[in-house]
């Protein structure tokens, strides 16, 4: 694809995290303090990290696949304190397979199909705040999201609901 001579130089007015801000927050990610250990959970050699010091900037490309390897949100990553717009599938002009309303419904029916004999077996009352509770977690996990302390919040705010549920049932 050709460009025109606007197009060529065309400067971003956002500022992306600079060498030293996206090691602090690969450190913070990996849970290494050693850079070239840093880099290897990145996935690229630390050498990788000199040449980036060397030239005064980070290879984004490269970061950018590092991070979606290891599963990180690039929202997080790139606009921490950033609130971001999610385009809905009716802003995007067509509806693609993975914005799907029936996909939705899918797995919002599979999820139910989970949740409700899961609560049952373990004794919890099926009421609208449970399933809620159940199905967003589901639902987090489908989008692989879902993370420890994001699975143990789910499981505090399951509880919390059943004992509320049981406690104005007596």
């Amino acid at each position: 694809m050709s460009r025109n001579k606007s197009h060529t130089g065309m400067k971003s007015k956002v500022e992306l995290p600079d060498l030293e801000e996206c090691m602090y927050r690969l450190r913070l990610l990996s849970g290494e303090h050693k850079i070239s250990h840093v880099m290897r959970w990145l996935g690229v050699s630390a050498t990788t990290y000199a040449n980036w010091k060397r030239r005064g900037k980070v290879n984004y490309s490269t970061l950018v696949e590092g991070l979606l390897r290891n599963g990180i949100s690039l929202d997080w990553f790139f606009a921490p304190n950033q609130r971001l717009h999610y385009p809905q599938p009716g802003e995007l002009g067509e509806v693609r397979p993975g914005y799907d309303n029936r996909v939705f419904v899918d797995k919002t029916l599979a999820g139910l199909a989970l949740a409700e004999p899961i609560l049952k077996l373990n004794g919890v009352p099926v009421t609208e705040q449970t399933k809620r509770v159940m199905l967003d977690t589901f639902m987090l996990e489908r989008s692989n999201v879902l993370d420890i302390k994001t699975a143990l919040e789910q499981v505090g705010k399951a509880l919390a609901v059943a004992i509320n549920d049981q406690q104005q049932e007596l």
